[in-house]
């Protein structure tokens, strides 16, 4: 199998593989095969397209378990996202296998997924055990990541057919259909985001001149709106379906609860962790907890905190939902919680987003770095007086500067330039964060250029700068 299988440089071309691949299905739908159960599909022949795939449906997901060992911290986050999704977010009436069954049940079909295995077809079986092999077996997670990734992207295609034929056949259990033409463009985005963060160390090329450093930024923007836009969407949508709806009666609290307890330790466990790493980073960078994270290019502590969090208060909010229905009766306290969950997730999702679009757009170096290169530049023999001091953070730990200095008029051309080579070095050797180092020569006596700085900084940091 491995033989088989088509080599790629980089994850940069297997994802430019997959966009080709979907472009392809894309032009494709629908095809013949998928007109038919469109549109013509008898409740019979549904009835066997669904036995059919029962050898995957009734176990979804259950062979991926494996990859998760497999894979790099940042990457292992993201599918464990997906697959959390995929059973359910710990409700088991909307497990997928759940919602095959369900399916099943209406169809009047046996549920039992040893009543298909001798009838499959082999399609089928060659599905579950390639993702074994993936999971498994594969000698690198790349394997799986570009399977899964293609695979979840082109679901909406091929479930379409399957959705609309439940429609037209008065299927009310079409759940496991219609779930996946929305959750799943999702889950595609998060599965390219794993395979991106398996390429977040490419070293600067032509075309990238400053590095890659900044991609980490965008997957991140991605992967934090994704997750919490889209559970306030579907938390909204649950609250005002619970309060506006038809009343439900509330099944047996006690299971709820005692779910919700499991979770409740489990996030305060990662909680916890997530607390000391952040606080032990703080020490380590000399800032008070909030001052690191307000002011800390890597983004992963932050999101890795701030999502631990929301998801203590949730379960909070869950839990009082829960028990004011159980209490009174009335759903609506459910519904309620539903919505305060759902604003909960959107704050969450609004300030990541703002972390992220900060360092994506350009944000200027901490500001306790700025003020100690300028201290050293200050210090340097030839150099008269600091005209224009820029700093851009081009990746974590990774930061652009361009000074922009007064030098000493008596310096020749030569000792100018051996001037700008020594504070070059002198500089990183000192701060390792600088990555690229820019030194211009100019007069500070330049109108255009001090009207330039002044309109950035104001006066203040202008005489600050030019002070002999």
């Amino acid at each position: 199998m491995e033989a088989r299988a088509p080599a790629f440089t980089s994850p940069h071309d297997l994802v430019s593989t997959l966009h080709d691949l979907l472009a392809d299905e894309e032009r494709g739908y629908p095809s013949d095969p998928e007109r038919f159960i469109a549109e013509e599909a008898t409740l019979d022949q549904f009835r066997s397209i669904v036995g059919d795939f029962a050898v995957d449906g009734l176990v979804e997901s259950q062979s991926h378990l494996g990859i998760i060992a497999r894979l790099p911290a940042k990457a292992r986050t993201t599918v464990f996202r997906v697959l959390v999704d995929e059973f359910g977010c710990g409700n088991d009436d909307q497990e997928h296998a759940q919602l095959y069954v369900k399916l099943m049940t209406e169809l009047g079909m046996s549920t039992r997924l040893e009543d298909y295995v001798a009838t499959a077809p082999d399609e089928t079986f060659a599905y579950v055990n390639i993702f074994h092999w993936y999971a498994d077996r594969a000698p690198v997670p790349e394997y799986f990541l570009g399977a899964y990734s293609y695979f979840e992207s082109s679901v909406p295609y091929a479930f379409k057919c399957y959705a609309e034929a439940s429609k037209r056949l008065n299927i009310v259990n079409d759940q496991y259909f219609t779930e996946h033409l929305h959750i799943d463009e999702f889950h595609s985005r998060m599965m390219r985001g794993a395979i991106h963060a398996l390429d977040q160390d490419r070293p600067a090329d032509r075309t990238h001149p400053f590095g890659y450093g900044k991609e980490r930024y965008f997957w991140s923007l991605l992967a934090a709106v994704s997750i919490f836009a889209s559970g306030a969407v579907f938390s909204l949508y649950e609250g005002f379906r619970t309060i506006f709806g038809d009343p439900v009666e509330q099944s047996d609290p006690l299971v709820a609860y005692i779910v919700l307890a499991v979770a409740f330790i489990l996030e305060g466990t990662s909680w916890t962790q997530a607390v000391r790493q952040t606080r032990r980073e703080a020490k380590q960078d000399n800032r008070s907890f909030f001052e690191y994270l307000r002011m800390s290019d890597d983004p992963t502590s932050k999101t890795v905190l701030f999502e631990d969090s929301a998801a203590l208060i949730g379960l909070l909010i869950a839990f009082a939902g829960i028990g004011l229905d159980q209490l009174t009766g009335l759903s609506v306290f459910d519904g309620i919680a539903s919505l305060l969950i759902g604003v909960l997730l959107a704050v969450v999702a609004y300030l990541l987003g703002r972390t992220n679009r900060g360092l994506l757009i350009g944000r200027q170096a901490d500001p306790m770095l700025v003020r100690e290169i300028s201290q050293r530049l200050r210090e340097a023999p030839e150099v008269e007086a600091i005209v224009d001091l820029l700093t851009m953070t081009t990746g974590t730990d990774s930061v652009l500067l361009c000074a922009r200095l007064d030098f000493d008029d008596n310096l020749g051309a030569a000792d100018l330039e051996r001037a700008c080579v020594r504070i070059d070095g002198e500089l990183r050797a000192e701060f390792h964060e600088l990555n690229e180092i820019f030194l211009e020569p100019v007069p500070r006596t330049d109108p255009e250029l001090r009207a330039k700085v002044l309109a950035r900084y104001g006066e203040g940091i202008v005489r600050r700068f030019t002070a002999d």
